[in-house]
């Protein structure tokens, strides 16, 4: 039962890149640097000291994530072809495997990065990123349904 206790953390440390920030924050598009948002960090009350290391976790971790990323990426490509081309159940067993070893890559790297993120902040800051958390995810599920109704009405 060890890892049950580690959800709501788990769950915390994923949201730590989630949070909506301004277009000046973000990694083209991508990961949001939401330890570089003005109006985040007072909310939060990070120092200068924590943002720079934050930053240094993320940047450093950036390059290895790209990597398995792409290798992620070729590997389920490669699936995509044995299943078009009907291949022998054990050649796809066996991608699979690959496939799925290579996406755990991926979701090792990050998770480990955003828990060393989590460290940084001090046990006020991390309960107040989970409230600023929250509060982020309400507001995204109502905008996400009001999108949706009105999709559904075109």
């Amino acid at each position: 039962m060890r890892g049950r206790g580690w959800l709501p953390l788990w769950v915390v440390v994923i949201a730590l890149l989630l949070l909506p920030t301004g277009a000046s924050t973000q990694d083209n598009g991508r990961g949001r640097k939401w330890w570089k948002d003005a109006a985040f960090r007072q909310q939060l009350g990070l120092s200068d000291e924590q943002s720079s290391k934050i930053d240094a976790i993320y940047q450093s971790t950036v390059p290895q994530l790209r990597e398995q990323y792409e290798a992620s990426k070729a590997e389920d490509a490669q699936i995509r072809k044995l299943v078009d081309a009907n291949g022998a159940e054990d050649a796809v067993a066996q991608q699979i495997d690959r496939m799925e070893t290579a996406h755990c890559a991926v979701s090792r790297t990050r998770l480990l990065m955003l828990y060393k993120m989590r460290l940084v902040l001090t046990p006020d800051q991390r309960v107040k990123f989970r409230k600023v958390h929250d509060d982020w995810e309400k507001t995204r599920h109502k905008s996400a349904g009001g999108r949706e109704h009105q999709d559904q009405g075109q």
